[in-house]
């Protein structure tokens, strides 16, 4: 079955609708027609201006390409924020990550940037170079400030 799409992770949607063009064998002339009639909300939107400028005689592999107009996981990264532990930001920040190609030191600097300051800004003083060695000291930081916090 087809994979409706809204707008939200266009990266997964894309690599899900190869897989279908693969599986079902569609012919190149079709896709772009099939994967915007599955098209909703945010999506549909974007996609009938995207037909205006471009017409509908795109190959799908040019088509793919403007997933960077609509999506962009380096702005997500960059404004990614601590709201709940550190677990969780983790999560989110390296499913964020796998959609990006980073060097190292970028994303340790992006990650503790959007830690809450109670635990990033102790972290400092380490000067962590590596994503597990951020992840684990931002979850001693977080277990110290539990074990610290008054009752």
């Amino acid at each position: 079955e087809f994979l409706k799409f809204n707008g939200d992770d266009v990266k997964d949607w894309v690599y899900r609708c190869k897989q279908f063009f693969k599986v079902d064998r569609v012919p190149d002339r079709r896709k772009i027609q099939l994967a915007s009639m599955h098209m909703f909300d945010a999506a549909l939107v974007w996609y009938q201006q995207y037909v205006k400028k471009y017409l509908n005689n795109t190959p799908w592999e040019y088509f793919e390409r403007f997933r960077v107009l609509y999506d962009d996981p380096i702005v997500e990264l960059k404004n990614l924020k601590q709201t709940g532990s550190v677990q969780t930001y983790q999560e989110v920040f390296e499913a964020l990550l796998n959609r990006v190609d980073l060097p190292e030191l970028v994303a340790v600097s992006m990650f503790m940037g959007g830690l809450k300051p109670e635990v990033g800004t102790p972290m400092r003083m380490f000067q962590a170079t590596t994503l597990s060695e951020t992840y684990g000291l931002a979850r001693m930081q977080e277990a110290t400030n539990t074990i610290l916090k008054p009752r």
